[in-house]
């Protein structure tokens, strides 16, 4: 199986969140090339996206590694680390939620002048991004949560 090498070393990080956030980075590097009034919501959408990107892969995608350990039962020695990096995404999920709103609000923006200018391809990443944010909201944030809970109920066991 072949797992990708990332800064801070090998996880098992699903691939798929990788992609998500590598598909949406090249979708702002084509749009904000773009001459219409849309390149500037746009590149403001891309300003904010793409250090919060890079803060979740480093960050809050890791605790996904434990992951499937959790689901077989097997808790691994160096899981005994985990919870003081838990406690620090929790105060990250706050951060991001006000990164979300302001994320949320150029997502409008953008979305306001892609309908202006009939730009169905800026929409389309607009609504991707608006869905992707959904997802972290409603999906991965409550699920590094439950993460944190089996964790803790392993490691105490």
């Amino acid at each position: 199986m072949d797992k990708k090498i990332f800064s801070y070393g090998i996880l098992g990080i699903p691939e798929r969140l990788i992609q998500a956030h590598e598909e949406l980075v090249a979708a702002f590097a084509t749009a904000t090339t773009d001459s219409r009034p849309a390149r500037l919501a746009m590149t403001h959408l891309a300003e904010l996206c793409v250090p919060h990107f890079a803060k979740e892969e480093e960050n809050i995608f890791r605790v996904f590694g434990f992951l499937h350990d959790l689901a077989t039962d097997r808790v691994r020695t160096d899981l005994t680390a985990t919870p003081p990096v838990i406690a620090e995404l929790r105060g990250m999920r706050d951060m991001s939620r006000d990164q979300h709103e302001l994320i949320d609000s150029a997502i409008e923006e953008l979305l306001q002048q892609a309908r202006k200018e009939q730009n169905k391809a800026i929409a389309k990443i607009a609504y991707t991004l608006r869905h992707h944010e959904k997802i972290e909201d409603e999906v991965m944030y409550p699920a590094i949560l439950a993460i944190d809970k089996s964790l803790r109920a392993g490691l105490a066991a």
